[in-house]
């Protein structure tokens, strides 16, 4: 028999993000890695009605101030080259905390001026501080650039935080204008957007084929 996995219809505050439940999860393995008490995973899941049977790819609600896994775009705060864009992904890592994960096509860095490389920002504020990580380049040849910048598990990423892209020097340590930046506060679950884009056009489909009836 083929089971559905099990889904919240929404998730409490504190607890927007996601998981996906593997093989060999338990609620309280979950609990230890996100280094919660168990009763707060319970009370976020009550779609979960026993707690001691989990299935694989049920999703269950997690601490977090955002609904991750998600991505949002980065947005031009500099007259840019044509086909510059970037993206911003947020998701977990294996130690239990939050990363975002920078994928970007960029011009040469000495676009910018007197710097040899990009570097990527992640401004969480509220005193918490701003975490950064260089840029990789996918090639020599190649205008993708990458990253990923983990933060420390007591660093809750927030709605009001910033992911930015900036040139900077590692030799001199002069950091150039920040050329792209996002606000984790738009962030979208992955598909969220397809699906409604998708309910639009069947909708719009069916109008259609009445008025041509």
């Amino acid at each position: 028999m083929l089971r559905v996995p099990r889904r919240p219809k929404s998730c409490p505050p504190g607890f927007l993000g996601r998981y996906r439940v593997a093989t060999g999860d338990t609620l309280g393995s979950i609990a230890r890695f996100f280094r919660r008490p168990l009763s707060q995973l319970k009370r976020a899941n009550p779609h979960i009605k026993n707690p001691d049977q989990l299935f694989p790819s049920d999703i269950l609600c997690v601490p977090g101030n955002i609904p991750f896994p998600c991505g949002v775009p980065l947005k031009p705060l500099e007259p840019v080259p044509a086909a510059t864009e970037g993206l911003a992904f947020v998701h977990i890592v294996p130690q239990g905390g939050q990363a975002v994960s920078l994928v970007a096509i960029l011009p040469p860095v000495r676009h910018w001026g007197n710097y040899n490389q990009y570097q990527g920002q992640v401004v969480v504020g509220g005193g918490a501080g701003t975490f950064s990580r260089p840029l990789f380049q996918a090639s020599s040849e190649e205008p993708s650039w990458f990253t990923t910048i983990s933060l420390p598990t007591v660093v809750s990423l927030m709605p009001n935080t910033q992911v930015r892209i900036l040139p900077s020097n590692s030799v001199t340590g002069a950091k150039g204008p920040v050329i792209m930046q996002g606000r984790l506060g738009n962030c979208l679950r992955p598909g969220g957007g397809c699906r409604n884009t998708k309910r639009k056009s069947k909708r719009g489909r069916r109008q259609q084929h009445r008025r041509n009836r």
